[in-house]
């Protein structure tokens, strides 16, 4: 009787244990991307200011970056709505997250906060010479920075008294207040002597690269981005602090971070709405502006590889702010 009780209870042991490794070799955690699928390349719109930390994080997870587009996130947003396939979506707009989530992303990661500056080929005294000097301005229909440079100019001009918006509004952007800043954008942006139009951040960077403008306004981790090397250099203002960087070649850039509250590294202290308007002038979308948060949105495993990836980096050392 003894004997047959020890078998029996060898007998149970044994098949717990064969139930217990069918199971751990059966299920894995859904959140867990396939190290089969983290593959070849990774088919993505990205924001121009996080190019570099998403080729890193694609590089970390074993795959190559020839699939990376540089588009503003607006911009990449219509893409997705309208019916393109990506693998990821890096976005530098946080009111974006919720229009990215409503397509249905299998996964949604936060990089985390960042400030804004201003970086021009000659140094800047003050914000009278901001108002003189000639601007590439990321087209706000297609890249948030450029409706951020559009609020932080209105909301500089009220502190400090100097016409900064006088620029926007000859290309027919308005400015209303009632207690909320309203902006409103024009579909199409022409040309003016002192401003010119760029489709993205990554193209109003290349006008001041060539010396077609003196100032870009930029996000830190655009010039993280582009190898800037900044030391503290100049007065400081109220509203920035000055470096100079040496990029790329040698050449001199001067950069401004904005200080708070004018680098949106929280949400502004009043409500702020940008109204895109239509060819015909009707409002086709309308954006809450809050402070600068960048996120990263996977639709395919081999996005939740790079999503992966993302959480196990160092992204203080990209400019970002947790």
């Amino acid at each position: 009787m003894r004997m047959k009780t020890a078998l029996l209870i060898v007998l149970i042991s044994a098949l717990l244990i064969v139930a217990a490794w069918i199971v751990a070799v059966t299920q894995k955690p859904a959140s867990q991307p396939r190290a089969a699928a983290c593959v070849g390349d990774v088919s993505s719109f990205v924001a121009p200011t996080l190019i570099r930390v998403i080729k890193d994080a694609v590089a970390k997870a074993g795959m190559s970056t020839g699939g990376i587009q540089s588009v503003g996130s607006v911009e990449g947003l219509r893409k997705i709505q309208a019916g393109s396939r990506v693998d990821l979506y890096a976005s530098v707009d946080i009111e974006l997250r919720g229009d990215i989530e409503r397509v249905g992303p299998r996964g949604v990661f936060s990089l985390g906060r960042f400030k804004l500056a201003l970086a021009c080929r000659t140094p800047l005294r003050d914000l009278a010479d901001l108002a003189k000097v000639k601007i590439a301005l990321a087209d706000p229909n297609k890249a948030p920075i450029g409706y951020r440079e559009l609020a932080v100019s209105w909301w500089l001009q009220r502190d400090y008294g100097i016409n900064l918006t006088a620029r926007y509004k000859a290309l027919g952007v308005g400015f209303y207040y009632n207690g909320t800043l309203t902006i409103t954008v024009p579909s199409a942006l022409p040309n003016t002597n002192i401003t010119d139009i760029a489709p993205s951040l990554d193209g109003a960077w290349t006008k001041l690269e060539i010396g077609a403008v003196d100032c870009v306004y930029a996000y830190v981790p655009f010039l993280v981005n582009k190898h800037l090397s900044l030391k503290p250099h100049g007065e400081e203002t109220g509203y920035w602090t000055a470096y100079i960087g040496e990029a790329p070649g040698g050449k001199a850039v001067y950069v401004y971070v904005f200080k708070p509250p004018y680098d949106f590294l929280n949400d502004p202290p009043m409500p702020v709405r940008v109204v895109l308007l239509d060819p015909s002038g009707k409002p086709a979308k309308i954006i809450n502006v809050g402070h600068f948060e960048a996120f990263v949105a996977s639709f395919t495993e081999k996005g939740d590889c790079v999503l992966e990836a993302l959480k196990n980096m160092n992204l203080t050392a990209y400019g970002f702010v947790k």
